[in-house]
């Protein structure tokens, strides 16, 4: 209620306790109608429904933003949030700020760029230099208005999301404002900070907040318990970028996510040393840490800082692409079983692999495969993870090393996995591979597994485009077999043998769209007879054709897996009924269900996720 009382008396609404009041919103709350009816009923019943209608807000390029942005405003000049009036000794009444809980700053540069650049509309593609300027208007325009009224209009913000479109550009205000809230979630997207380790040393960490400002602040031994920075910058050139070692010290006792993403060299595509702890000081453990996600981090890590976030807390872990530098596998020499003995979830993005180039020396080739090993064997260190997903592995590497042991029966907890395999690469696109017997047969001895899946090739699943696994569904069903609990099982990247295709060119199955005449007859009946026969052209008589196709797969497959519910072949995602012993398709047309089998078998990034 924004710190007010309330007038209504009489009304039996009011008199329900707090938390059961609480509840009964809390089920209203995605109901926007009946919020909006509950608001026209008093001044009470407005500010309840607002607390709930306002608490996650998004400012940008719009008409809509600049209004609730200067209403914020207008409420701190009139003597909103903490300050009391010393009459009533309650706040002024139907407030937006106090209800404000999640705030994202976000640029939306599409819309705001289309009118005055209408030229590159079109596509939406703006030239770098206009995306630049258009940041920085977007900050000098918002900015110190925003900053002003998260400070005094905002009191109870949790969460701030400040993402920008585009090029990071220079914002060295930012800090010392967030510096000052109580919030639990920050995440930073795209800013560039000049003379990154001095500014956070100097403007966040040593200036001692006031005494007006104590208990509310970021600071002293925070209790800010997610932070995500992603493309934040150091400028003009280091090669050592300075991150916020302070402040993650002092969210040492309380941090519980870090999401680090894309932490480069301003101008320097190939990534620089990110340092969480500076070289030669005792490091830190930070001792709440249960979420951290590397996986886009581009740049590598020195060894204190491997030492620093390799937290024992942590129980869910994704590894960044790069993971053959020499300060990885370093800590992985030295790592020990059972230092990570919550640890529930692992996400490898990229096995280290070397080209497939003839070119590469053959100690190279070898430096790859070695550090390709020492990662899968810190996988091995695991056996109590539910959740594992591995993704561009080698053959070798996961056919004869990783997936034995996985079936050895160590992993007794694991519930959840995602194995994906290199596919041919140039100049062997067009060639397609399968899975082998014993490989698909050790899986199907996992038989904890509940959700299970496999994809071949480095890119697969995009529409329309080549596919590489030349999946035989009969020998997948009949290695799988044991995996009773399953109930979700996904293939992406699988392609079909056709009567339609010549053989060696199965590669090509979802962009040849040849069909005969008896296709076109079995695609009327499909339709029901209605119309004509030849209403359909090519590509829509192969896409009715293919999911029929794809329908009766699943039917085997809910016969063949009792607890089956969710299936994802063909690039067609299907929800299995096992009461009624129906297979339905999810959708209209073909998906590559990127989205969701990223949240199902990976871990979960998104702000939104993350600060629900």
């Amino acid at each position: 209620m924004g710190g007010r009382q309330t007038s209504s008396r009489h009304s039996p609404l009011f008199d329900l306790p707090v938390d059961i009041l609480g509840d009964i919103i809390d089920l209203l709350a995605r109901d926007k109608a009946t919020l909006a009816s509950l608001a026209l009923v008093n001044s009470d019943c407005r500010q309840l429904a607002r607390s709930y209608q306002f608490a996650e807000v998004r400012l940008g390029f719009n008409e809509r933003s600049v209004q609730l942005l200067y209403r914020l405003i207008d409420e701190t000049c009139t003597g909103f949030g903490p300050q009391v009036s010393a009459r009533r000794h309650v706040t002024h009444p139907l407030f937006i700020g106090p209800c404000i809980r999640k705030l994202t700053v976000k640029s939306e540069l599409d819309s705001g760029l289309g009118k005055a650049w209408p030229a590159y509309a079109a596509d939406g593609r703006f030239p770098e230099e206009v995306m630049v300027e258009a940041n920085r208007n977007f900050l000098a325009t918002f900015r110190d208005p925003l900053l002003h009224a998260l400070a005094h209009a905002m009191p109870n913000i949790e969460a701030i999301s400040w993402c920008l479109d585009g090029p990071p550009i220079n914002d060295d205000c930012l800090f010392p404002h967030i510096r000052r809230l109580r919030i639990r979630h920050l995440r930073i997207d795209r800013l560039v900070i000049k003379d990154f380790r001095d500014h956070w040393r100097a403007n966040l960490l040593c200036v001692a907040p006031s005494p007006a400002a104590a208990g509310r602040s970021l600071l002293p031994e925070s209790s800010t318990s997610i932070l995500a920075f992603h493309d934040v910058l150091a400028a003009p050139t280091k090669q050592h970028l300075a991150f916020p070692r302070n402040l993650l010290w002092r969210c040492k006792k309380t941090l519980q996510r870090l999401t680090l993403r894309h932490m480069d060299t301003w101008g320097d595509n190939t990534g620089g040393v990110v340092s969480v702890t500076q070289q030669g000081q005792q490091t830190f453990v930070l001792s709440h840490l249960q979420y951290l996600d590397l996986t886009h981090l581009n740049g590598q890590l020195d060894l204190y800082s491997w030492v620093t976030l390799f937290a024992p807390s942590l129980r869910h872990l994704a590894l960044p692409y790069d993971c053959a530098n020499p300060e990885f596998q370093e800590v992985l020499s030295q790592y020990t079983t059972g230092h990570m003995s919550h640890l529930e979830t692992l996400v490898v993005p990229c096995l280290p692999r070397s080209s497939n180039s003839s070119s590469i020396p053959q100690a190279a080739a070898e430096a790859a495969a070695e550090a390709a090993r020492a990662v899968a064997t810190f996988i091995l260190k695991h056996p109590h993870l539910r959740k594992l997903s591995v993704h561009h592995g080698t053959d070798a590497l996961i056919d004869s090393y990783l997936v034995p042991r996985l079936a050895s029966g160590r992993f007794d907890s694991l519930t959840s996995l995602s194995l994906g395999w290199e596919a041919p690469a140039m100049p062997h696109t067009h060639d397609t591979m399968n899975l082998s017997n014993d490989t698909l047969a050790a899986i199907g001895r996992i038989t904890t597994l509940e959700q299970l899946h496999l994809r071949v090739g480095t890119f697969p699943g995009h529409l329309d485009s080549l596919s590489q696994w030349l999946i035989d569904h009969g020998l997948v069903r009949q290695n799988l077999g044991g995996l009773t609990r399953l109930q979700k099982l996904a293939f992406t990247g699988d392609t079909y043998a056709s009567a339609r295709i010549l053989q060696g060119c199965e590669a090509g199955y979802y962009l040849i769209h040849r069909v005969t005449t008896q296709d076109r007859m079995n695609a009327w009946f499909i339709q029901g007879g209605i119309g004509s026969v030849n209403a359909l052209d090519d590509k829509g008589v192969w896409e009715l054709i293919h999911r029929e196709k794809m329908i009766a797969e699943g039917r085997i497959y809910m016969a063949a897996f009792p607890k089956l519910e969710w299936l994802y072949c063909g690039q067609w995602p299907m929800q299995i009924h096992l009461q009624k012993k129906s297979v339905d398709r999810l959708g209209e047309e073909r998906e590559t269900c990127w989205t969701f089998l990223n949240r199902t078998f990976t871990m979960v990034t998104t702000m939104k996720m993350i600060c629900r």
